[in-house]
């Protein structure tokens, strides 16, 4: 139920943006939040989620827009070159944060250094944590539904509910990262 729900509001937001730009290029990244499975299937994540299954439908659905191009991948990274800068997407849910001192940064910061000895982005853009983060080595995804029990139980800080805005330089790389508050009322 949850999937055609939000299936309808992304094709809705894609389609008022088509005209208003060149190209538009959705990356996507599966998680926690659609598996099947109790736990983490690292080969085969893909094949036990809800999300990567919406992303599918999506894809397929803009298949005849030419503008409109979905990166839907089998693995826990995405990569997507931005004004010459390579830059990594991933939900999140690989970094185990157990609420220390000092927030996710640390355990973070971990995680992203033995990534970078295969491949070092410019960036990374990840969600999960439930609040926006900007560092610049990473930018954390505000969260839709802002501060729920979820993000109690892992000491988010209270934030309004938000998305996140990058500005990419060509020259300088991202330069600007703004909220974007999504509000209900």
């Amino acid at each position: 139920e949850a999937i055609l729900w939000i299936q309808d509001r992304i094709a809705t937001g894609l389609k008022s943006l088509i005209p208003h730009f060149k190209t538009i290029t959705v990356v996507t990244s599966y998680g926690n939040h659609g598996r099947t499975t109790k736990k983490r299937r690292i080969s085969t994540g893909y094949r036990h989620s809800w999300e990567w299954l919406c992303y599918q439908n999506l894809s397929r659905f803009f298949a005849d827009e030419p503008k409109v191009m979905f990166q839907v991948g089998r693995g826990y990274h995405s990569w997507l070159n931005i004004q010459g800068h390579d830059v990594r997407f991933h939900h999140g849910d690989a970094v185990k944060y157990g609420g220390g001192i000092g927030g996710v940064h640390i355990p973070l910061r971990r995680k992203l250094a033995q990534w970078n000895k295969a491949r070092k982005p410019a960036f990374d853009v990840l969600g999960h944590f439930h609040e926006l983060i900007d560092d610049w080595r990473y930018v954390v995804n505000g969260c839709l539904v802002g501060t729920n029990a979820y993000a109690i139980e892992i000491g988010a800080e209270h934030q309004e509910p938000t998305q996140s805005f990058l500005v990419v330089d060509e020259r300088y790389g991202r330069v600007m990262t703004l909220p974007i508050f999504v509000d209900a009322k």
